[in-house]
């Protein structure tokens, strides 16, 4: 078992981590729809950036363990963190856009429950955890770029 942890520890605290960053976003979303009545849209932006918040910092620390140091390696780690993001945002916008806007998910409640606009941010979710891995993996916490510390 602890070879298997070892091999597929990344993967597995990424998806710990990614489960919870979900539950961030939901929580935030939910919130701001249902208690607050807000739209869709600007409920998305605003669980996005709690969600990439909470991200950034869990992935840094315990996914990845970054060794970015020094305050432009870490600015430049959390610049394209917070860009890939922002493409991950515009997917899961897309995705939005097309389930409640055209298609009305969003519309369908059972017995008082927006079963609809939980399915939607559901399908959206999951095509986003599985992006936000990829762009991190390569592009963000790449073992592959040395970093150095400015100090």
């Amino acid at each position: 078992m602890k070879k298997y942890y070892e091999k597929y520890r990344e993967m597995i605290i990424y998806i710990i981590f990614g489960v919870l960053t979900t539950a961030v976003n939901y929580a935030i979303y939910f919130t701001c729809t249902q208690n607050w009545r807000m739209n869709w849209s600007a409920a998305t932006l605003i669980a996005w950036t709690g969600a990439v918040l909470f991200a950034y910092l869990t992935n840094r620390i315990w996914v990845f363990q970054s060794k970015a140091s020094g305050t432009k390696a870490i600015l430049t780690e959390l610049i394209k963190f917070v860009t890939f993001r922002s493409v991950s945002l515009g997917i899961e916008w897309l995705i939005l856009k097309i389930l409640f806007d055209a298609l009305h998910l969003n519309t369908i409640r059972v017995h008082d429950i927006a079963a609809g606009e939980i399915t939607g941010k559901t399908i959206a979710q999951i095509i986003v955890i599985l992006s936000n891995y990829l762009f991190s993996k390569k592009f963000v916490f790449s073992a592959q770029r040395p970093w150095t510390s400015d100090q």
